[in-house]
C-alpha cells in the first residue's frame, strides 16, 4: 500500500473515532439535560384545525417587504428593487384505517415591483403513508419540488427545476427503545433547457439521478432524545455529463431532539468517501457535518445554530464540485413578554476541486458572509411581526463572482 493511501487510512480512522467521542460526550450532556418523563403530544390530537378524519395546522408568512440593493447579485453597477416574499403552508395528517398519512405542503412567491422577471412562484410537497404494524412499520414517502430560485450560494439566477425523490422503506422496532429503518430511493433533478447561467446551460451540467440505498440504527436515550448511526450509499449518474458520474458512501453519527427538551433539532458528524468517476475527477475523502441545534435560556433568550459541510455540484465544467463548509447562528433576545431583538450572521466557505486536465489540488476559494439584526414584537404564540437590516456579500479569487448588498425589510408571520 502507498503512503498516500496509508495516511488517508489514518486520517479517515482518526475522523471517525473523533466523531464517535464527540457523539458520546455530547450525549452524556443530554441525559443531564433532557426531561425523561415527558411525553411527546400525538401531532394530530395537537393540529390547529381539524375536519372529519384530515388534521392540519397553517400558517402564512411574509417576509423581506423591503428593499433589497443588489437584485442579481452584480459586482458592478447593483440593481435596486422594491420586493416582497409570501409563503404559505400547512402541515396536515390523516388516519387511513389502521395506516397513517402525514405531509407538508409550502407555496413560496417573490415579487419584484420594477424587475419582472426576478419574479417567481416555487412549490414544495411532501407526503408519506405508512402502516403500523406489531414491530414492523413499512412506508412510502415522496418529495415533489418545483423551484425558480438561487439553488445555492453559487449560482445568482433564480433557475427553474424539478426535483423528486421517491423513497420505500421499513422501519423495524428491535426493542423497546432501539429501532432499525432501512430503505431504497431515487432523486431526480431536471433544470429548464432555457436555463443559462455565465453562459452555461445548467441542465447540461447539473441534471441528475440519484439511486441510493440507506440503513439507519435509532436507539433512544431518554423519550425525548435519540441517537442515530445512519449509512448510505449513493451513486450519481449525469444524463448529459457523464464526466460528473460518482459514488458515494457515507456514515454517520447523530442525534435527535424533541421540541420540548432544552436542546431542539438534530445533529450529525461522520465520514464521506466520494469517488468521482469521470475521466480526470477528483474524489473527497473527509468529514462531513450537518446541524440544526436550539436552546433557550431562562425562558428568554433564544440561540439557533446551523451547520454544514458537504459536497455540492457546481455549474462550472472545469470544477465540478466544491466543498461548502460554514455555520450560521440566530440570537433572540427577549425585552419584555412580547418584544424582542434579533440578530444573526453567518459565513461558508465554497471550496472548488479542478479536474485534473485543468490542474491539479483545489480550485479558487468563495468566501460568503451574512450580518444583520432587528426587532420583533409578538402578537401571540405563533404570530410575530418584525423589521430587520440584513448586510450580505460574496467575495472570490475570480473577481467577476464577487459581490455585496443590503435588504431592509419587514416580516410577519402568523400561525392560524
Amino acid at each position: 500500500m502507498a503512503r498516500t493511501d496509508i495516511r488517508r487510512a489514518v486520517r479517515a480512522r482518526a475522523t471517525v473515532w473523533r466523531v464517535l467521542e464527540l457523539g458520546l460526550a455530547l450525549a452524556s450532556v443530554l441525559l443531564l439535560v433532557s426531561s425523561a418523563s415527558a411525553q411527546e403530544p400525538d401531532p394530530i390530537s395537537t393540529a390547529r384545525m381539524h375536519l372529519g378524519p384530515l388534521a392540519f395546522t397553517p400558517t402564512i408568512a411574509v417576509s423581506n417587504l423591503g428593499i433589497d440593493t443588489n437584485v442579481f447579485n452584480s459586482l458592478d453597477a447593483p440593481k435596486r428593487d422594491f420586493t416582497t416574499t409570501l409563503s404559505p403552508q400547512a402541515q396536515f395528517w390523516l388516519r387511513l384505517g389502521q395506516g397513517r398519512l402525514s405531509g407538508a405542503t409550502q407555496l413560496h412567491y417573490v415579487h419584484y415591483q420594477k424587475y419582472a422577471t426576478e419574479r417567481a412562484l416555487s412549490a414544495r410537497n411532501e407526503v408519506r403513508v405508512e402502516l403500523p404494524l406489531h414491530r414492523i412499520t413499512p412506508y412510502v414517502s415522496d418529495t415533489f419540488i418545483n423551484a425558480r430560485e438561487r439553488p445555492g450560494y453559487e449560482i445568482d439566477a433564480r433557475a427553474r427545476r424539478v426535483e423528486n425523490t421517491v423513497r420505500l422503506g421499513t422501519e423495524v422496532r428491535v426493542g423497546g427503545k432501539t429501532s432499525l429503518d432501512f430503505a431504497a430511493g431515487r432523486t431526480r433533478v431536471r433544470f429548464d433547457a432555457d436555463e443559462v447561467f455565465l453562459g452555461t446551460h445548467l441542465r447540461e451540467v447539473l441534471n441528475r439521478t440519484t439511486d441510493g440505498v440507506y440503513l439507519s440504527l435509532r436507539h433512544d436515550l431518554t423519550p425525548l432524545t435519540t441517537v442515530a448511526i445512519d449509512a448510505e450509499a449513493q451513486r450519481d449518474r449525469f444524463e448529459l455529463s457523464p464526466v460528473r458520474n460518482a459514488d458515494t458512501v457515507r456514515v454517520v453519527l447523530g442525534l435527535d431532539f424533541s421540541p420540548f427538551t432544552l436542546i431542539t433539532g438534530s445533529a450529525r458528524a461522520g465520514y464521506r468517501k466520494y469517488d468521482a468517476l469521470g475521466s480526470g475527477g477528483r474524489g473527497y475523502r473527509g468529514m462531513v457535518a450537518a446541524a440544526d441545534l436550539g436552546y433557550t435560556l431562562r425562558g428568554i433568550t433564544r440561540f439557533a445554530v446551523h451547520v454544514e459541510r458537504d459536497i455540492a455540484y457546481s455549474f462550472e465544467v472545469a470544477e465540478p464540485y466544491y466543498l461548502q463548509t460554514g455555520a450560521s447562528a440566530t440570537i433572540t433576545q427577549k425585552i419584555t413578554p412580547r418584544w424582542d431583538v434579533q440578530l444573526t450572521g453567518g459565513r461558508y466557505n465554497l471550496d472548488y476541486q479542478q479536474i485534473a486536465p485543468v490542474g491539479l489540488g483545489a480550485g479558487r476559494t468563495d468566501d460568503v458572509r451574512t450580518a444583520g439584526g432587528g426587532i420583533g414584537y409578538s402578537l401571540g404564540p405563533a404570530t410575530r411581526l418584525g423589521i430587520s437590516v440584513d448586510r450580505y456579500r460574496r467575495s472570490s479569487d475570480r473577481e467577476t463572482r464577487a459581490y455585496r448588498g443590503t435588504r431592509v425589510g419587514a416580516s410577519f408571520s402568523y400561525g392560524f
